[in-house]
């Protein structure tokens, strides 16, 4: 009987859990990503959460400091505008997907 409710427990409380999946960012740190259906939240290393709001093949992503990105979905490539204009780009292979990010201009001081 024991095993049964627990069954049945464990069953009950996994019931709409959709994906999960793990980024591993350039610094080596890792983001989890918890797909909910139209909404998915990032729980970024420092515990802060970044927001996806679904809507057909534009997405919105609302960061962590509130300023917000746009994703286009082209299929295996989708393109990320960042709130400072410049663009990341994802390229999906299988189960791998590849973000590339712009190149930051380094500031020469005098």
């Amino acid at each position: 009987m024991k095993y049964i409710l627990t069954f049945f427990l464990i069953s009950f409380a996994s019931y709409g859990v959709s994906a999960q999946s793990v980024v591993v960012n350039p610094n080596g740190t890792h983001s989890t990503i918890i797909d909910n259906g139209k909404t998915k939240t990032i729980v970024n290393p420092d515990g802060t959460h970044s927001t996806i709001i679904g809507n057909g093949k534009t997405k919105t992503i609302v960061n962590p400091d509130g300023t917000h990105s746009t994703l286009i979905d082209n299929g295996k490539t989708k393109i990320i505008v960042n709130p400072d204009g410049t663009h990341s780009t994802i390229i999906e292979s299988g189960k791998t997907k590849k973000i590339v990010n712009p190149k930051k201009k380094q500031v020469k001081k005098k």
